[in-house]
Order: C-alpha cells, then sequence, then structure tokens
C-alpha cells in the first residue's frame, strides 16, 4: 500500500485524508542542473513526450510543436539540424546528443526494452543490442537482460552532466518475467556495485491493449485480465500500477516518476486504434499516477482505418483517421496541459464507489476528481455514484470543460460514461 501522510485542511484548500506516495512534479525535475530554472520546475508544465519520431524534417517538429509535444525521446534520422529545430519550437530533447545540441538537451534514453531483447538475467552480454543475433551467451534462450541493464546503464556514468536517464520496459517486465526479474529491472540490485544499482530517473512501459496482435492471449495468462476485456484504455493504467508497485517493492515510495506509451496507431494484423482510444489510454495512465504523457510515432497496421504498414510518423501522415488522430492528440495535449497545475499536486487516497477508475487532488480551495469507468465484463453506460469525502462541502459538481454541472444530493452526485474510454473532470468546492 502506498505511505500515507495525513494532511489537514488549510487556506490552501487541502483535504485530511491520507496521500498517495509521491515522487514527482517541479521538486524532482529542479535537482538536474540542466533542467533546473527551465519550464520543467514550474507548476504549469507537464511533459508530453513523442516516442521515437523522425526529426530530419523541420516541417514536422513544428507541427509536432502545434500539437502539444514538448519532448522527443529515442529520436530517429537525427540530421545536423534537428537540435536547432528542436530549440526553436520549445521541444526538449530527451533523446541523446544531437549534432549542434544546447540548451534543448535535458535527457538521455539509455535503451529501449532491453528485458525484451535480452530477457531476464545475468548470462554474459556480447554487447549487440535490439532484436539481432548474437546478443546473450547463449543466445537462445537470453538471459542477460540484467548484464545488458548494467553496462548500458555504465555508458552514461558518471552522472555529472545533469541529465535525466529515461528507460522504456516492454513486455519482460510488465508481464513474462517474475517479480523477482521485474524488481530487479525495475530497481537495479540495491548493491553497491554502482554497475549493477542502476538508477533510471524516469522509466516508462509500453504494452499495446488495443492494437498488439498477441496481446489479447498474453494478457489473460500473464495480467489476469478477462479475455474479453483487453482491449480497453483501463488496461494502460495497470501498467502503471505494476511499475509503481515493482518500485516500491525496494522503498516506501516509488524511488522515480513513471510513464507509459500508447501507440497512435494499430501495430498489427489489421487492429486499428482511433484517436478516442489514444485520449482514453493516456487519461487511465494519468489517473494511475503517470508522470509524463508519452505517444508511439509508428504505424505497423494496414487496413482501411489505419492504412500504410510502416508508417514512420503518425502526428505527421496525411489523410482520413491519422489527421483525426492528430486532431484529438492536440486537443488532450492542450487539456493535460491545462490541468498541469493539478496534476503536479499530491493525490489523496479515496474510494468513490463502485465500477470507478479515479484520482483526487485539492487546489485552492476545490478537489478535482479525474475518472474514468473501471474495466468491466461489459460496459455500462448507468449511472456511477460518487461518494464525496466528509471535508468537501460543494453543493455543485462542474464536469469541467463539458459545460454542465451536477448537483450534490446527501454527500455524493451521479454521472455516467458512454465509452469505456470515456473519461470526465469534476471540480468541486471544499
Amino acid at each position: 500500500m502506498p505511505r500515507a501522510y495525513a494532511v489537514r485542511v488549510g487556506s490552501t484548500g487541502q483535504l485530511d485524508l491520507p496521500r498517495i506516495a509521491w515522487e514527482g512534479g517541479p521538486g524532482f525535475y529542479n535537482q538536474f542542473s540542466t533542467m533546473a530554472g527551465t519550464e520543467w520546475t514550474s507548476d504549469s508544465f507537464f511533459p508530453i513526450a513523442y516516442w521515437g519520431p523522425y526529426v530530419n524534417t523541420q516541417s514536422w517538429i513544428e507541427h509536432d510543436a502545434e500539437l502539444g509535444i514538448n519532448c522527443m525521446m529515442n529520436a530517429y534520422n537525427v540530421g545536423a539540424s534537428s537540435a536547432s529545430w528542436l530549440r526553436s519550437n520549445g521541444i526538449w530533447n530527451c533523446s541523446g546528443t544531437m549534432p549542434g545540441a544546447g540548451s534543448e538537451w535535458i535527457g538521455i534514453t539509455v535503451d529501449d526494452e532491453i528485458d525484451l531483447w535480452a530477457g531476464s538475467g545475468w548470462d554474459p552480454w556480447t554487447g549487440n543490442t535490439g532484436f539481432v543475433p548474437n546478443v546473450c551467451v547463449p543466445d537462445d534462450p537470453r538471459h542477460c537482460g540484467f548484464t545488458a541493464t548494467s553496462g548500458l546503464w555504465g555508458n552514461y556514468l558518471p552522472l555529472t552532466d545533469g541529465r535525466m536517464r529515461f528507460m522504456n520496459w516492454g513486455k519482460q517486465c510488465m508481464m513474462f518475467a517474475s517479480t523477482t526479474q521485474s524488481r530487479t529491472f525495475v530497481n537495479g540490485t540495491r548493491s553497491p556495485d554502482a554497475l549493477a544499482d542502476w538508477d533510471f530517473h524516469m522509466q516508462t512501459a509500453d504494452v499495446y491493449f488495443y492494437s498488439d496482435t498477441n496481446i489479447a492471449s498474453e494478457a489473460p495468462n500473464f495480467l489476469s485480465i478477462p479475455s474479453g476485456q483487453v482491449r480497453r484504455a483501463y488496461n494502460y493504467g495497470t501498467l502503471m500500477d505494476r511499475l509503481r508497485e515493482l518500485s516500491m517493492l525496494d522503498a516506501a515510495s516509488p524511488h522515480c516518476p513513471f510513464g507509459v506509451i500508447v501507440e497512435l496507431a494499430g501495430q498489427g494484423n489489421g487492429l486499428n486504434v482511433y484517436g478516442q482510444n489514444v485520449a482514453g489510454a493516456v487519461w487511465a495512465t494519468l489517473i494511475r499516477e503517470a508522470r509524463m504523457v508519452l505517444y508511439f510515432s509508428h504505424g505497423f497496421a494496414n487496413t482501411t482505418d489505419n492504412p500504410g504498414n510502416g508508417i514512420p510518423d503518425i502526428l505527421n501522415q496525411t489523410g482520413g483517421v491519422y489527421e483525426d488522430t492528430q486532431d484529438i492528440v492536440g486537443a488532450l495535449n492542450a487539456e493535460v496541459q491545462g490541468f498541469a497545475p493539478i496534476l503536479n499536486t499530491q493525490s489523496y487516497q479515496w474510494t468513490f464507489g463502485s465500477n470507478l477508475n479515479t484520482m483526487l487532488k485539492a487546489k485552492d480551495g476545490f478537489a478535482y476528481i479525474f475518472a474514468m469507468a473501471a474495466r468491466e465484463s461489459t460496459h455500462s453506460t448507468a449511472a456511477r455514484t460518487f461518494t464525496l469525502p466528509a471535508a468537501v462541502h460543494g453543493t455543485t459538481v462542474e464536469v469541467v470543460g463539458e459545460a454542465r454541472s451536477l448537483g450534490v444530493s446527501g454527500g455524493s452526485f451521479t454521472d455516467s460514461f458512454a465509452n469505456e474510454y470515456t473519461h470526465h473532470v469534476y471540480k468541486v468546492a471544499i
């Protein structure tokens, strides 16, 4: 269970409730010299990252910025002007060194899915990375993921450049490995050996519930998700739960911020992803305490709605559903950024009712309830009841951004969710 911090109601509008374990916000980023004094340390900033972007086209970077992308991770096709284009468009380089890198370079993406391409274990590592031959010794089955993680972490020591180190995990850490093995990926060994005690500053994970060909059979076996409930936004939040739980096996609070990468298009076998799916998945991660929004840039489906197997950059793909997705992503990013002063506060523990997935925060005399429907066997549009904490005295609930309000009766209110990906944000006076 998260560590609880009792906080009394005061002039700042806080609540007398236990707190969710907290490791994020501007205070966390201020410890890095390349981020100190930048917008990262402002309550009004929330990181919105693009994973795997192509940064060799100026117009694409400009369009990314227009859509609200403010961080690039694991960049492809880096060119001589990439750094200056990022800098001039206010996008932070969280990927790594580039020609002409300057003040925009605040982070390094150490690697992607070491757990999946190298497996769990301390077998010898050849130095090869990715899904290529001859990675481990022996190479089949592969059990050198810990050795590879140690080696790659060592490439970026000592930590004297003031930059964050990012790491992304895949299905091995999130699903296939034992808890002990996954714990090692996330936390290192917590030993005196600096190479074995890796300590990534932000960690993310990717499991594509909407569009992965194999996930429908894997999720029931490894994550205990019923087979008919796999392709739902709620499940992206379960990855956040797992990351934080693994981290807290070695401490009372998560030792770094976490996030989950959400795919923008189908990844195989004719599976589609639409903008509303993306929005639902993103909010599911935020409600489960994600500290960053992340989008995966590539598409590998080839259907009428998600055409073109091998699309490198969905946010810059013209035509059809992809432009609709871009519109939704742009609006979603603006919405998230607008809530940044709220998202950058520590959440409270509170159960509002059954069949709900919620996060409770408070600021300036108001409680904010971020909510979606919980994962259910069959999604229902029936009204759901929210029971408010005793310290929340407002008689009217504003549904933020929806031009409607709800009445409070007997300390509770009701509302419904049209789809499994629908989210609402409620604001009520304390």
